[in-house]
């Protein structure tokens, strides 16, 4: 579900990380990599338990067509993988790699 679908556009990362944090079954998949870099939205993400899956820079980058096609080959394994891992994880999702990349903690 995209974002702005359960919220506003103009709420806070911080306000819909803690929000779906209190419902527990959603995972986070994004291009905002602020959210990993911004205490305010690092901590809140941290606390909510939610695992997230960070598309990389170079995502940024591609053309639509070129994004939407390796979007949808990740999004297989970004379905496993949310499925299998403790949840609360963070992933970085490289554009070229075919694997994920730890979220330093």
């Amino acid at each position: 579900m995209h974002l702005r679908t359960k919220f506003a556009a103009n709420t806070n990362d911080v306000a819909w990380i803690r929000a779906l944090g209190q419902e527990r079954d959603w995972v986070i998949v994004s291009g905002d990599l602020h959210i990993m870099r911004n205490p305010a939205e690092r901590a809140a993400w941290r606390e909510s338990g939610l695992t997230a899956f960070f598309l990389k820079n170079a995502w940024a980058d591609q053309k639509l067509w070129l994004y939407a096609a390796r979007f949808v080959g990740w999004w297989p394994h970004i379905v496993t993988q949310a499925k299998i891992i403790t949840k609360g994880k963070g992933f970085l999702v490289p554009f070229k790699s075919t694997r994920f990349e730890d979220v330093p903690q």
